[in-house]
């Protein structure tokens, strides 16, 4: 078995699979691992491991660049245009289930610091609260 503490990282900077090392028997990857035995015979590259693997240049693409002046404009180039909606669409549901609570708490705000209300205004916020 495999431990940690007896692998000696000078001996390989090559990555294998795990197909490769199940393919080695235990004494031999030990010997390895341990330093006794030339690791680069048996790291192979498995073509066949991940097939349609994109092998051409890589790096930002224009249209990254294009948005990375702001953090904001970086994260919604990032974050789907559907969750936008539903954002958009849960905040401004958010907004209409409470707006009532908040025009009351405003209301009965201005009721405190201002004793002088018409009757016209009291009569309008009681029935505004009964519905």
């Amino acid at each position: 078995s495999l431990t940690m503490s007896t692998a000696n990282p000078d001996s390989s900077s090559a990555v294998t699979t795990g197909a490769s090392i199940q393919n080695r028997d235990d004494g031999a990857l030990n010997s390895d691992l341990e330093g006794g035995g030339d690791s680069d015979d048996w790291c192979i590259e498995d073509e066949g491991l991940y097939p349609g693997l994109y092998r051409g240049g890589y790096g930002p693409t224009e249209a990254v660049l294009e948005a990375v002046d702001s953090p904001l404009s970086l994260f919604f180039f990032f974050t789907p245009r559907r969750l936008w909606r539903r954002i958009a669409t849960e905040s401004n549901r958010y907004y209409h289930q409470h707006l009532n609570e908040r025009v009351d708490r405003i209301f009965d705000t201005r009721v405190e610091d201002n004793e002088e209300l018409t009757k016209g205004k009291k009569c309008f916020s009681r029935r505004r609260r009964s519905t």
